[in-house]
This record gives structure tokens, sequence and C-alpha cells, in this order.
């Protein structure tokens, strides 16, 4: 079986959701299906949906929900908080996850790192938390559909198999999207390696009164209709 994790094999353009190969598409890295070679284009854009877009597709209202303005802010917003608990992550060095040490980061930004952090550390000792992973990036393709997408984290359990979770920044939750995001993921991330069973679905939000969130596991009949979106995404 392959794993199609393309971490290591891609650049993002997180504004445009663009996902560069950073490979020969006639030398793919024998850890991808080759199937992937079919949507490369002369740019080396991945030219496939991924499952914002399919997220977009399947509720059209939403991105028309916020005033384009303030979704820049929060584009923004979102990318620089996401790298810096993505850098905390990777700098970890024992049981606690530390909190860069930034001058230059907005300060709003640098509060919102630090309740995340205080949030994650939390769910690293009450689940016993043996590996975690952040910004991993999934190429999944079935008969049902073919789409991309990067997780924000991923922990293993000792004792309860693998926890997911998505850090949002916005002031008001989306549940419904929320909850076929992290679906959406689950599959990618299951699909790509048999070895990982995800038993929990969690959003941190720094900015409502309930910092964590836990999301329903939604059956497969549910999953696979969202999937089947990147088919009309692709044949346009």
């Amino acid at each position: 079986m392959k794993y199609n994790n393309l971490t290591n094999h891609i650049n993002i353009d997180a504004n445009n959701h663009y996902y560069i190969a950073q490979f020969d598409k006639h030398k793919i890295p024998q850890s991808i299906d080759n199937k992937i070679s079919e949507y490369i284009d002369k740019n080396n854009i991945i030219m496939l949906p991924t499952v914002t877009t399919i997220l977009d597709l399947d509720s059209p209202y939403f991105k028309n929900y916020v005033p384009k303005k303030n979704l820049e802010i929060a584009i923004n917003r979102g990318i620089q908080v996401h790298e810096l608990v993505d850098e905390a992550i990777k700098k970890r060095n024992g049981p606690k996850i530390n909190t860069p040490n930034n001058e230059d980061v907005d300060k709003f930004h640098m509060q919102l790192v630090k309740r995340i952090i205080s949030e994650l550390n939390a769910i690293l000792y009450t689940y016993k938390i043996s590996e975690i992973y952040s910004e991993q990036s999934y190429f999944y393709s079935t008969h049902i559909g073919t789409y991309l997408g990067t997780t924000d984290i991923l922990l293993k359990t000792q004792t309860d198999g693998w926890i997911l979770i998505d850090l949002k920044t916005s002031r008001t939750n989306h549940i419904e999207r929320y909850t076929k995001q992290l679906n959406l993921y689950k599959t990618m991330i299951e699909e790509a390696n048999s070895n990982i069973k995800i038993t929990k679905l969690m959003v941190i939000n720094p900015r409502t009164e309930i910092t964590i969130i836990n999301i329903n596991i939604m059956n497969q009949k549910q999953i696979n209709q969202l999937i089947s979106l990147s088919n009309r995404i692709i044949d346009n």
C-alpha cells in the first residue's frame, strides 16, 4: 500500500490553496500513487480539488458570509497563527510544547498562539500522547473521488487511537462545516495509512467561550457524498 503523504514533496500557496509539486511528474516518489501525475500541470501545480474547495462547493453561501476585507484579515491571521503553532510543535523537546518567542509577531496573534498551546499541552497530558504531527498534506484517490488536504495536528494516544485537531481563529464557530472538514481529513489519512485509526475529532478555537469542541464522526455514506463532489470540480 502506498502512503500518499505529500508533506515533504510539495509547497503550498496558502492564499490560493495551490499545491505545487516539488518533483518531476514523470518521476513520482515511490511513496505516492502514480495517478497524481495526471493532475500536474506545466507549472507543477497539482490541479486537484482540496478539502476547502469541496466544502465551498457543498456550501457556496459560506464565502459570502464574511465581507471580503474581513476575510482577508482572517486568512492572514489564520496563516500566521498556524505557522507559529507548527513552529512550536516542531521545536518541541520534552513533554510540553513551548510558546515561540517572537517579538515581531502581532500581540493579538501571539495571545491566540499561547492559548492554543496551553490547550494542546492539556490534551497531551490528558490523553497520554506519544506522537505529534503538524501540517501534514495528503493525496486521496479512490473510485469515489480525488482530492488534497492539509491537516493541522494529528496526535497518537497510548491507549485510544489517534486524535485529529483543527485550529480556528474566527469569533464564530461553524460546526457543520468543521464536521465535514475534519471527516474529509480523517478519511484521507486513514486511506493513506491503514495503521492509523482516528477515534476523536476536535477543534481548538481560542476566540470562543468554549475553546475545545468535540466533532462528531460522520457515517461513511455521508462522507462519500462529500468526496464525490470532487469529481464535479475535476470535470469542470
